[in-house]
């Protein structure tokens, strides 16, 4: 069920934010992640570790490459197939589901000195769950699971800029990237009222090289 590598053809299969947010929208997605995915992320009890993705891609990667998050900016890095990199190692933050093999398409980099986070795979009845859920709503191609790190709930803003993503401050973000962007993300607290938080992106680009936002929001 869980792919060892990332798959750079199950990568470019990622739909395009704009496509992405279309067939979540024509399927009610916001509800059902609302109230579904929310109930089950609650019942399995790892609200703290994971959240629920809108899966999208912002652009192609070159051969060799994946997209890894150090100190809040996100980049295509060179890698292979043993994740280790600078003394420490690149670890999967995101994945989505294809033809029953969940892929990671996102990752992050830990340092030698940090303990590395619970692997996806010991939480494997949470995930068999979660995506045969997504898969019965037909939602398979557009939600995925993302790991938290913790900052999610701070207000940030994530401006592309080439292939480069770099999170802001949200004291940085015109209203009106918060009125208008698309939800990419949404967690929820573990204590009653159970609040649930999103994270929004916008295009801000052309159409033939778009750039986004994506902001993390109360």
């Amino acid at each position: 069920m869980f792919a060892e590598t990332f798959d750079p053809a199950a990568f470019h299969s990622i739909f395009s934010l704009h496509d992405a947010d279309r067939q979540f929208r024509e399927r009610n997605g916001v509800s059902f992640v609302e109230t579904k995915l929310k109930s089950l992320i609650l019942q399995h009890g790892v609200e703290k570790i994971f959240g629920v993705a809108l899966v999208h891609r912002h652009f192609d990667l070159e051969e060799g490459t994946i997209l890894v998050e150090k100190d809040m900016v996100t980049a295509p890095w060179r890698s292979d197939n043993s994740f280790a990199k600078h003394g420490g190692k690149i670890i999967p933050t995101s994945w989505f589901c294809r033809e029953g093999n969940v892929f990671p398409y996102e990752f992050g980099f830990v340092p030698y000195s940090k303990t590395d986070p619970p692997r996806l795979e010991e939480y494997a009845s949470f995930v068999e769950a979660f995506f045969d859920t997504v898969n019965l709503y037909e939602l398979g191609d557009s939600v995925g699971i993302r790991r938290l790190s913790g900052n999610e709930s701070t207000g940030m803003l994530e401006c592309t800029e080439g292939k480069v993503n770099i999170m802001f401050s949200s004291n940085e973000i015109p209203v009106e990237y918060l009125r208008s962007g698309t939800e990419t993300m949404w967690f929820f607290d573990s204590q009653p009222p159970y609040r649930t938080y999103r994270c929004v992106c916008t295009n801000t680009g052309s159409s033939e090289n778009p750039n986004h936002n994506h902001i993390d929001q109360p």
